[in-house]
């Protein structure tokens, strides 16, 4: 008990220091190591649907050949027509997929959710 009590009574003899406390910045506040991310809005996901449609003929158009290809690896090898829309350039055919397939899932979610709301009202 003895060293619990010397314990407090050399607490209680520390004096404040003259010396600031020295902060160091978090890792997260450098402001000048962000980088810049693109964020779908609805102009760039419109274009998208735009681009998935002229893919989408001629992909049609592919298979009255003979052969087959799936979209899917047709969309991820066709790069030449991506120029023909400007807020789309620069970003990976792979992400393009992946939007235009969220973009399609949030719809029939969308649509599902409403039916569910419609059939709860007439019950």
């Amino acid at each position: 008990m003895t060293s619990g009590n010397q314990s407090l009574s050399d607490l209680a003899s520390l004096q404040p220091t003259d010396t600031p406390i020295q902060l160091h910045p978090l890792p997260m506040a450098k402001a000048s190591a962000a980088t810049t991310r693109f964020v779908w809005s609805e102009a760039p996901s419109l274009e998208l649907l735009s681009y998935v449609n002229v893919l989408k003929d001629e992909h049609a158009e592919l298979m009255l050949q003979p052969g087959f290809t799936s979209f899917r690896r047709f969309f991820l090898a066709n790069i030449d027509l991506k120029d023909a829309f400007p807020l789309l350039v620069g970003i990976k055919n792979n992400a393009l997929l992946r939007r235009y397939l969220e973009l399609m899932n949030a719809r029939n979610v969308s649509i599902s959710f409403l039916m569910s709301l419609r059939n709860l009202s007439f019950n």
